[in-house]
């Protein structure tokens, strides 16, 4: 059972092109899914900054910004899942693989560590915990949803449906558990690690573990699309490798 410290920032120095430089003011927006946050916002935030331009952001469950695209709105570049890049083919280009991540349970401060080394010790884990935390499959995010299915499958939905504390997004699920709101919680580990003094209890049974893979790909209408490759090319380079491992992500072919 580990405690997570909030991962160091990791500092790099970027010379930006002058071809890749614009006027002040000039915005560069970003569709992302939550999970990739930790890393993105800051990355993103700072080149911007360095090729003189302003940021705009939109991070949410892949279901909230692929509802986004699919009204109408658009940006510069989006980074989401893979079936969700394939289902916007045409509209945002290319798919540039950023990092993996599995499903994690975290446990308030001061549970006995449990037992995930088979889905029947899982299982029985889900049926004594008093309280759990998890993201609504509705809202659209990744872990929610197959969590959601998991359960219906593992035929214990129904019996643990009333102590169950559906929240809005990983950030939140795994803040209930550290706040001592629920016993345990399931999401991301990237979105557990991004809470300063969580605990990661382990990753589900390799059994019924979802590993995600984040993708990014630029907008077609973009009129930005050599500054959004750019920074794309940012977030793959050897510079970023370790703020991807504290974020708990994998990275591409590891």
């Amino acid at each position: 059972m580990a405690r997570i410290s909030k991962p160091p920032r990791i500092g790099a120095i970027f010379l930006s092109p002058p071809a890749l430089r614009r006027a002040k003011d000039v915005a560069m927006k970003m569709f992302s899914a939550l999970a990739v946050k930790e890393v993105v916002e800051s990355a993103f935030k700072a080149f911007t900054q360095e090729n003189g331009e302003t940021a705009e952001t939109f991070f949410g469950p892949v279901g909230a910004v692929v509802e986004k695209i699919n009204g109408g709105e658009s940006a510069d570049l989006a980074i989401l899942i893979p079936p969700a890049l394939e289902k916007l083919k045409g509209t945002v280009t290319g798919r540039f693989d950023l990092g993996k991540v599995g499903i994690w349970v975290t446990i308030r401060p001061g549970l006995k560590q449990p037992d995930l080394s088979s889905t029947e010790s899982f299982k029985q884990m889900l049926l004594d915990a008093k309280s759990l935390s998890l993201t609504d499959p509705g809202v659209g995010g990744t872990a929610g949803i197959y969590l959601a299915n998991l359960l219906e499958k593992m035929g214990i939905a129904d019996t643990i449906r009333s102590k169950v504390q559906w929240q809005k997004n990983g950030f939140v699920t795994a803040q209930a558990v550290l706040a001592g709101d629920a016993d345990l919680g399931m999401t991301q580990k990237s979105e557990i690690v991004a809470m300063k003094g969580a605990i990661l209890a382990g990753p589900l049974p390799e059994a019924i573990q979802s590993v995600t893979t984040y993708s990014a790909g630029v907008f077609a209408t973009s009129k930005q699309q050599d500054t959004a490759r750019a920074f794309i090319d940012r977030l793959l380079s050897p510079a970023l490798h370790e703020k991807w491992r504290a974020a708990g992500f994998e990275l591409p072919g590891a």
